[in-house]
């Protein structure tokens, strides 16, 4: 007698890996960041993923300070990576769609991230993406956000469309 079927590896198994390696991103976000990455990671001498930026919530000293560290460190903003490039930063968000709201967030981590990590370094903003649209691109200029609309194969991916 042989040994029950094993199921084949669902995504969870197949891209743990870079799940790991890219803390934080939906498995779409990870498929757009590794294409791009293929493609310009070479220009880079270092990156930093998951960065969080922002004071977070503190849910007060009811709570023992093990938990209280722990929620006010995953309520902080989070930053999808930081590409360093000698003396230059640049902060990049991986949406699978490019909206509006996206600008506002990186903008808003440009903010926290000098306030909280480097306030003389200006660092340059980039989004990255499957889909947007002509406005988005549009503002996103005006504000000297980078938005990069990479070709990305989602074969085996879920995609998730998230704003």
């Amino acid at each position: 007698m042989s040994g029950p079927n094993q199921p084949r590896p669902g995504l969870a198994q197949r891209i743990a890996d870079a799940r790991f390696q890219l803390p934080g991103m939906l498995p779409q976000e990870i498929a757009i960041f590794k294409t791009w990455f293929a493609v310009n990671g070479d220009r880079y001498t270092g990156v930093d993923f998951n960065v969080r930026v922002g004071v977070g919530y503190d849910p007060g000293s009811q709570y023992v300070q093990a938990v209280r560290d722990d929620i006010i460190a995953n309520s902080k903003k989070r930053i999808d990576a930081l590409l360093f490039e000698n003396n230059l930063v640049t902060i990049v968000e991986v949406k699978y769609r490019a909206t509006p709201l996206v600008i506002g967030q990186i903008l808003c981590y440009e903010i926290l991230y000098q306030r909280d990590k480097h306030p003389v370094l200006l660092p340059r903003l980039t989004v990255l993406c499957a889909q947007t649209d002509t406005d988005t691109q549009y503002c996103a200029a005006q504000l000297n956000i980078s938005l990069i609309v990479v070709p990305t194969d989602f074969s085996g991916v879920k995609v998730q469309k998230t704003g």
